[in-house]
């Protein structure tokens, strides 16, 4: 696990730098640029993301296996997640050219669930569907209540599966013999995962094919809440969902942020995009640096990276809540370290949040700007 979590942060910061000039070059090309060039920015923009759910799925697997994911379960509503799951694949599908359709039953179905996990459950399964379907297939989604449980169901026109493989398909690194091409890549762990994170919902998975080249149907159920349960709040539920409210860039222009990361084309990528959004920036490339300049220069905000040398994200962060400056100073980690211990630590260290890299740099802007 500590392997892992290791590879993932050297994967995680090129990966930043990528992902942060891509954004830098969506503000600074013009018009008629920005359309001869639209094609292949959405390209780089789906393989980022597509290599960073890999990175986060190889980690959730180690952990589910060593029993270290915990769930921070709440009533929340399935349908709501269905929904802000498919946005997050939409991508995927308009490139493929499918046809997605969405089937959700009028009553609301709540289910006491973890969000951010219940959506990578839903985004695993239509993505897997979107991948073993030939372009311009067909893929349904449907939300049902049924005895007491809601039942998701994910089925595709695509390859199918032969009866060997529906026994098999959920182990870990299993791959239907429709990918001996590897044209549609993967690790094979994406259906281990829905597995594995239903189970610790309380739930069951099932699988259903007609044989090869007919097609496939995933099937989810979880337990609804009882009526007894406490009441739900629809608003924090959406919240939880990232959804984001229109926020002003006018303090963008009064706010100093500091870099400090020692990967040097990351942290100039993001202070670039930065500088592009009106926001005045330094960038230090070890703790030290960056405690001189946050005493000399007195920033609103502080980006933080937490794995450098002789003097780590974690110390930097207690060094400057020590200091009158930083006393009301805007901490975020940004970091390749992303497991939930190294949330927590960062939080005890004295962050206000931590962002695994690559980071969602509106997802930033609007952290930076509600302060």
């Amino acid at each position: 696990d500590e392997f892992l979590a290791m590879l993932a942060h050297e994967l995680r910061n090129p990966l930043a730098a990528i992902s942060a000039a891509r954004a830098l070059l969506d503000e600074m090309l013009q018009d008629e640029a920005k359309n001869l060039t639209a094609t292949p920015r959405a390209i780089l923009g789906r393989q980022i993301s597509h290599l960073a759910r890999l990175v986060d799925d190889l980690l959730d697997v180690s952990r589910i296996t060593r029993g270290r994911i915990e769930l921070r379960r709440r009533p929340v509503e399935f349908a709501a997640i269905v929904q802000s799951a498919l946005d997050g694949v939409r991508p995927l599908i308009l490139s493929r050219r499918h046809d997605l359709r969405l089937e959700i039953c009028d009553q609301p179905l709540l289910v006491d669930a973890d969000p951010a996990r219940l959506g990578q459950i839903v985004s695993n399964l239509v993505t897997n569907a979107a991948k073993y379907t030939d372009p311009g297939g067909q893929i349904s989604v449907s939300l049902q209540h049924e005895g007491g449980e809601a039942i998701l169901r994910v089925r595709d026109n695509g390859t199918g599966l032969s009866a060997e493989m529906l026994h098999s398909i959920w182990g870990l690194f299993v791959q239907s013999d429709r990918t001996l091409d590897r044209a549609q890549g993967g690790l094979g762990i994406g259906l281990t995962l829905v597995k594995s994170l239903a189970e610790m919902h309380g739930g069951r998975v099932g699988a259903h094919s007609e044989g090869q080249g007919r097609g496939a149907e995933f099937l989810v159920a979880l337990p609804l809440l009882s009526d007894a349960s406490p009441p739900f709040d629809r608003q924090a539920s959406r919240s939880v969902l990232g959804v984001k409210t229109a926020l002003s860039s006018e303090n963008a222009a009064k706010n100093r942020v500091l870099v400090v990361d020692d990967n040097h084309d990351a942290a100039r990528m993001l202070a670039s995009w930065l500088e592009s959004q009106g926001y005045d920036i330094q960038i230090a490339h070890d703790g030290a640096q960056g405690l001189l300049f946050a005493c000399s220069w007195e920033p609103q905000t502080a980006l933080i990276d937490i794995g450098m040398p002789a003097m780590d994200g974690y110390q930097v962060a207690r060094a400057l809540r020590a200091l009158p400056q930083g006393q009301t100073m805007l901490l975020i980690a940004v970091t390749g370290y992303g497991q939930p211990s190294d949330r927590d630590r960062a939080l005890e260290a004295g962050f206000d949040f931590h962002l695994t890299k690559p980071v969602e740099v509106q997802e930033l802007k609007r952290l930076i700007e509600q302060k």
